[in-house]
C-alpha cells in the first residue's frame, strides 16, 4: 500500500526529462491521444495474451475517435476511442493530467445522455474538476503525469508495465468480482412501488442497484425478514411502504445468476432496508443507512461507512479489493445536485496511477450495456476537487460466496488485526 496512490519506474526515467519539458501543461490534440491510444492497446493486449484469453486471431483496434466536451460545449476534457471488436479508452485533453483516465476491453462506451449513464457524467464532472485543480496542484503531481505522457508517446511498454490484478486478468467476463450487470428498470424494478404523480413504475435506485449485486455475488443472506416497524412514508412521493411485503423467506441465488423475480426481489430488499425515496425520476437514499442495513437487514459481519476524506479510505478500498470485497462509492458534483452509488470491485497496480474497476449499474437496458470499466479515481486531488465523497467499504458476510462466485487469489498482505469500529 502506499499514501500517494501512484507507483515508479525510476530506470529510463532521467532519459525522459527534456522531452518531458516540452509536455508541461500542454493540451493535447487528436494526434497525440491517438498515440497515447496505440500505446494503451498494447498493455490491453500484453495483459490479456500474457493469461492466454485472447484467440491468435484477435485484436484490438481504434475503430472512430470522438471528442467529449463540457455540458456547455466550451470546454474539451477528452479523446474517447472506440476499439474494434469492442472496447473503448477515454485519453485526457491536457498534460497536466493522468494521460489514460478509464478504459474497457469489453465495453461500448455509452453516449446516451440519460441521467442514468453514469459513466459518462462521472467522467464529465471528474475532468472539469481535474482541469479546474491544475494551478493549485503540486509541482511534482504534475511532473509525474507529464513523465506518463512521455511514457506513452515514447511507447516504451517497460515503463508502462501493466502490474497485477485482483481479480486477476481473464478470470472473470466483467474484469471485476461483481459478475453481473442489473440496473434500476425492468425487471429489476417490478417489485418497487407506483409514482402516484407519474403513474409510472418507480426506479430501483442506484443505492439499492449496488447493494443488491454485492449481496448477490455474497450469495448471503439465505432470507431476509421485515417486521412492521421497518414500514415508513417516503418524503417526496407521501408513498406508504408496507416493509413486510419485501420480505424474502427463502433466496434461490442460483450460484449468482438469480431468475429475474428473485433480482426484482432482492433489489426491492435492498431498497426497503435503506428507507429508499421512491419516485419514476430517481430514487434517493444514503450510504449511511446502506452500511447499516448490511448489518442489521441482511446479517453482514461488517459494513462500514466512510468518508472519503478519511486518511485511510483508499488503503482501505486496496486492501478489500485483494480480499475479493466489493465496496460502494458515492459520486457527486461539485455543486451536490446530484448523488450516485457505484460498485467498486477490482484493483490494478501499475507503475502510474491505481486503476479500479467499477461496475455502473447500467446494464441490459441500454442498446451497449456498460457493465464496467477501470477507472483512474481521484485519490490525493485538493479537497474540493474530488467527485468521491463517500463509500460503505470491509462489506463482508460471515461465509465467503458459492461455487458461481470468482475466488481470490489470496497473494496480497492479507488483513490483520481488529475489523474498524462500525
Amino acid at each position: 500500500m502506499k499514501s500517494s496512490r501512484v507507483r515508479f519506474l525510476a530506470p529510463g526515467v532521467l532519459i525522459l526529462l527534456v522531452f518531458i519539458g516540452l509536455l508541461h501543461a500542454e493540451p493535447v490534440g487528436p494526434e497525440t491521444a491517438a498515440k497515447v491510444t496505440e500505446t494503451q492497446i498494447e498493455i490491453i493486449s500484453q495483459r490479456l495474451v500474457k493469461v492466454d484469453y485472447l484467440g491468435a486471431s484477435y485484436a484490438l483496434s481504434v475503430n472512430t475517435m470522438r471528442p467529449l466536451y463540457t455540458r456547455d460545449k466550451e470546454g474539451l476534457l477528452a479523446y474517447v476511442f472506440e476499439l474494434k471488436p469492442q472496447g473503448f479508452i477515454v485519453v485526457t485533453a491536457n498534460t497536466d493530467l493522468v494521460p489514460v483516465i478509464a478504459y474497457s476491453n469489453n465495453s461500448s462506451f455509452p453516449w446516451d445522455e440519460n441521467p442514468l449513464n453514469l459513466l459518462l457524467h462521472m467522467l464529465r464532472e471528474d475532468l472539469r474538476m481535474r482541469m479546474a485543480a491544475r494551478e493549485i496542484l503540486p509541482e511534482s503531481v504534475k511532473v509525474r503525469y507529464n513523465t506518463q505522457w512521455g511514457n506513452y508517446l515514447s511507447g516504451n511498454l517497460t515503463l508502462l508495465a501493466p502490474g497485477d490484478s485482483w481479480p486477476p486478468e481473464g478470470q472473470t467476463w466483467t474484469g471485476g468480482w461483481v459478475e453481473s450487470m442489473w440496473h434500476q428498470s425492468s425487471p429489476y424494478w417490478n417489485e418497487c412501488p407506483i409514482d402516484p404523480v407519474t403513474s409510472d413504475r418507480c426506479v430501483v435506485g442506484c443505492v439499492a442497484t449496488a447493494m443488491g449485486q454485492i449481496i448477490n455475488f455474497w450469495q448471503y443472506p439465505d432470507a431476509v425478514i421485515f417486521t412492521d416497524s421497518d414500514s415508513y412514508t417516503t418524503n417526496t412521493r407521501g408513498i406508504f411502504i408496507d416493509a413486510p411485503a419485501a420480505s424474502i423467506p427463502e433466496i434461490d441465488y442460483n450460484d449468482g445468476a438469480p431468475t429475474p423475480e428473485v433480482c426484482a426481489d432482492i433489489s426491492y430488499a435492498c431498497g426497503v432496508s435503506v428507507k429508499m425515496n421512491y419516485t419514476s425520476q430517481g430514487s434517493g437514499a444514503s450510504h449511511g443507512d446502506c452500511a447499516n442495513a448490511y448489518r442489521n437487514y441482511f446479517d453482514f459481519d461488517r459494513a462500514q461507512w466512510r468518508e472519503e476524506e478519511s486518511l485511510d479510505f483508499y488503503d482501505i478500498l486496496e486492501q478489500n479489493m485483494k480480499d475479493s470485497m466489493p465496496a460502494q462509492l458515492g459520486i457527486t458534483d461539485a455543486g451536490w445536485n446530484y448523488a450516485h452509488s457505484v460498485i467498486c470491485d477490482g484493483f490494478r497496480e501499475t507503475t502510474g496511477d491505481d486503476e479500479w474497476h467499477l461496475n455502473f449499474g447500467w446494464g441490459g437496458g441500454n442498446p451497449d450495456p456498460l457493465p464496467s470499466s477501470w477507472y483512474v479515481l481521484p485519490a490525493g486531488m485538493p479537497a474540493g476537487y474530488t467527485i468521491i465523497f463517500d463509500g460503505v467499504l470491509n462489506i463482508e458476510a460471515p461465509r465467503r460466496p458459492g461455487p458461481g462466485a470468482p475466488e481470490a487469489d489470496f497473494t496480497a498482505d492479507p488483513r490483520s488485526g481488529p475489523a474498524p469500529p462500525q
